[in-house]
């Protein structure tokens, strides 16, 4: 699972890529359940097709992503 520097690490790196695909905020969580961070990628309106599950920080750790939508808001 991705530490909380590994997330921070992610959310530096991919945040241009993410707010040219629409992205209006990136948050970090724990993951539910688990040990570990992942990525909360918000949208106004439903992400890109093709949105990626996770992504890496750095050359060995993977971050797991999340989109939330807030229609209507």
């Amino acid at each position: 699972m991705a530490t909380l520097e590994d997330a921070e690490a992610a959310r530096l790196a991919h945040q241009d890529r993410f707010g040219a695909m629409g992205a209006h905020a990136i948050e970090i969580q724990p993951v539910r359940e688990q040990a570990g961070y992942e990525l909360i990628v918000h949208f106004a309106k439903t992400p890109p097709d093709g949105f990626p599950r996770s992504v890496r920080a750095g050359k060995a750790a993977t971050v797991p992503v999340r989109t939330k939508t807030t229609r209507g808001q």
